[in-house]
């Protein structure tokens, strides 16, 4: 008996998603085990029914980088190729904080008022101003 081995599942995933994956042309009752591969990871294992078939939901790992991959349905009686594209995640951007009713972004305020810089100023001319005045007084 010759068997043909053909597994299935999407073309596109990005990472996390959960696929579905079929193959077809294995041992009856045979254990198979689903691989993502450029780096082998092992994302499921299933069974193949009376007639070599078999479907199984399988995770797209997180940690998968963005590319060409591949599925792999590995079995005792020979394995399945099928090309996937991981795609990469979208990057959460955090929002803009903006100020109603004209929505002009506004920076959140992070430290004291304009107002800072003056009082110091100001208590450093006391202090210089208080400082020559005891020397005059002592001269």
């Amino acid at each position: 008996m010759i068997n043909v081995y053909a597994v299935a599942g999407p073309t596109f995933a990005k990472p996390g998603d959960l696929i579905a994956v079929t193959g077809t042309g294995f041992d009856p009752n045979e254990a198979v085990t689903i691989e993502l591969q450029s780096d082998p990871v092992r994302i499921a294992t299933t069974t193949a029914d009376a007639s070599g078939a078999f479907t199984v939901s399988a995770t797209i790992p997180t940690a998968t980088h963005a590319g060409d991959h591949s599925i792999v349905a590995v079995a005792a009686s020979g394995t399945a190729t099928s090309p996937i594209t991981v795609n990469a995640v979208p990057i959460e951007t955090a929002p803009v904080v903006t100020s109603a009713p004209d929505s002009t972004p506004v920076l959140a305020s992070t430290g004291a008022d304009g107002l800072s810089w003056q009082l110091t100023l100001a208590v450093l001319f006391l202090l210089t101003g208080g400082t020559l005045l005891v020397t005059r007084r002592r001269a």
